[in-house]
């Protein structure tokens, strides 16, 4: 007697565990694309498709399907939800190489709207695992089943995940002037990927000028985070800071990038410039060796050894600029900043002294 033949869903019940690991491989594939382009994901999603969704596809009206797990395109999903557009397109480029790709079922919803009209944007492309990889034993078992990767920002995303929530699953279903609103919202996320995407651009230009000015030592450079962070990573004066900060057996954080400290100490000092800031630092050049030495003195009498008083580039340039800054009439004004306590402070203030330097404490009164 011939065995009774499984349903789809009986079958699936037992093909599913393949498509989960398809999809958690091809998401680990995804962020290794993503990270060759300098593509930094907001996130990437991977999912074998539910059995319940499965049988709802399977029964919906119109639809007819032979060998369902052979002809429905996306049991095994992945998306990847990125924070520009133009790095949507980059991604997608990407992808269609490393995979084969099926055209007739792939799409970006893009196309599907006309000029006029706003809704659901994301790409959709359909494929399977390309011949190179079928020859791989650790991707052979793969090569029959179907992925469906997308691809979309971040407010496309919020837009397809909050209108999916709606009652109204089809545009037919949708009261017009519901439709409307989503589609005026629609239109307003796409015109805010834009504008991102344009101050991505700025940021960049803005960035490129702040490092050949620096190139070109012109410091006459407001004050503000890029223009910090290049200071910092760029200045031979800051460079010889952190080496005597290191030669004091203080402990230097080379992963640390924030640049909160030195805007402080520059807000409160009422610093306006780079070039503000170096004359300020070369004003005290030879006595940092001595300062710092004293400093970290001052820690260890504290019963902390020195190494583990740690801070970034940062940290101790912004030191370096308030003991600079000792005749400052603004210096008292540092422990209103909240930068460092008190005491940290104080530590700062007998550093100077120790080395023959009465720092200003208060504030004048005129």
């Amino acid at each position: 007697m011939a065995e009774k033949k499984k349903s789809p869903l009986a079958e699936y019940e037992d093909f599913r565990p393949k498509v989960e690991s398809l999809a958690n491989k091809v998401k680990e594939l995804i962020a290794d694309i993503a990270e060759g382009h300098d593509i930094n994901p907001h996130a990437i999603e991977a999912r074998a498709k539910t059995p319940e969704s499965l049988q709802k596809k399977i029964n919906k009206p119109g639809k007819t399907y032979k060998e369902p797990l052979k002809e429905i395109t996306d049991l095994c999903g992945v998306r990847a939800i990125l924070y520009y557009q133009e790095d949507v397109e980059t991604l997608c480029t990407a992808i269609k190489k490393e995979f084969k790709i099926n055209e007739q079922h792939s799409i970006d919803k893009r196309q599907e709207l006309k000029t006029d009209q706003f809704g659901y944007i994301s790409n959709h492309i359909v494929c399977k695992i390309d011949h190179k990889r079928q020859n791989l034993v650790e991707w052979r078992k793969y090569k029959e089943i179907y992925i469906e990767i997308q691809v979309r920002t971040v407010l496309q995303h919020a837009w397809a995940s909050i209108s999916h929530t709606q009652t109204y699953k089809s545009e037919k279903e949708t009261p017009p002037n519901i439709a409307r609103q989503l589609s005026r919202v629609a239109g307003l996320l796409e015109l805010a990927d834009e504008q991102f995407s344009s101050l991505r651009e700025k940021t960049k230009d803005f960035l490129d000028d702040v490092q050949n000015n620096i190139e070109r030592n012109n410091l006459n450079l407001p004050i503000n985070a890029i223009s910090i962070s290049e200071f910092l990573n760029k200045s031979q004066l800051v460079k010889t800071i952190i080496n005597i900060v290191e030669r004091s057996g203080l402990g230097v954080d080379i992963e640390d990038e924030d640049v909160e400290q030195v805007a402080t100490v520059c807000d409160c000092l009422q610093i306006t410039s780079l070039s503000d800031i170096e004359h300020r630092l070369e004003s005290f050049q030879g006595s940092y060796k001595y300062f710092f030495d004293e400093f970290a003195a001052l820690n260890e009498k504290d019963g902390v050894e020195r190494k583990y008083v740690t801070g970034g580039k940062d940290h101790w340039c912004a030191v370096a600029i308030a003991a600079a800054s000792h005749k400052d009439q603004s210096l008292p004004d540092l422990l209103e900043g909240e930068i460092w306590s008190k005491s940290y402070f104080e530590d700062i203030i007998k550093s100077l002294q120790k080395i023959g330097i009465n720092p200003i404490q208060k504030r004048r009164i005129h």
